[in-house]
């Protein structure tokens, strides 16, 4: 599984898997405090290995930080990440996926630039309804805001 083997965080490339993180907040915690909790799942590698098939109906979360590292070894290969959009002039940053939705909920959080994020939410329409979206949507906003402006306040 991914960077979890012995030796593999010394190879050269840019890896991505998927991870499931379960998260019980307890009533009245801060969001510093859930942001703790989530930081000690990850550094402590507290997750579960993703199945495909009940992935179906969960929520998924990607967070794409750019990685602005150049990596290489000692023959001069090297490698960077880069977007789409700074790749191939033809391939505009934002622009809408196309085709169907295989989850329930896909909610993509995307660093163009240090101070340029991009969320895109993508779901099933026979999953999550439109209301339902608008809520959701509503919710990550606050939830967003109170990171960077009420750390103190309570979850929920």
């Amino acid at each position: 599984l991914g960077r979890d083997r012995s030796g593999d965080a010394t190879g050269v490339g840019l890896y991505a898997d998927w991870r499931v993180l379960k998260v019980d907040l307890p009533p009245c915690m801060s969001v510093q405090g859930a942001l703790l909790v989530l930081r000690d799942i990850v550094t402590n590698r507290k997750w579960e290995i993703y199945d495909a098939p009940a992935g179906q109906n969960q929520v998924y979360l990607n967070v794409l930080s750019m990685d602005r590292e150049r990596y290489g070894n000692e023959s001069g290969y090297t490698v960077q990440q880069v977007r789409n959009h700074e790749q191939f002039a033809d391939s505009a940053p934002r622009n809408p996926k196309k085709g169907g939705v295989h989850r329930a909920l896909n909610l993509t959080v995307e660093e163009y630039a240090l101070d340029d994020w991009v969320v895109a939410i993508d779901a099933a329409h026979e999953m999550c309804p439109v209301g339902q979206c608008r809520a959701i949507v509503e919710a990550f906003q606050t939830i967003v805001r109170d990171v960077v402006f009420s750390p103190d306040d309570a979850v929920f």
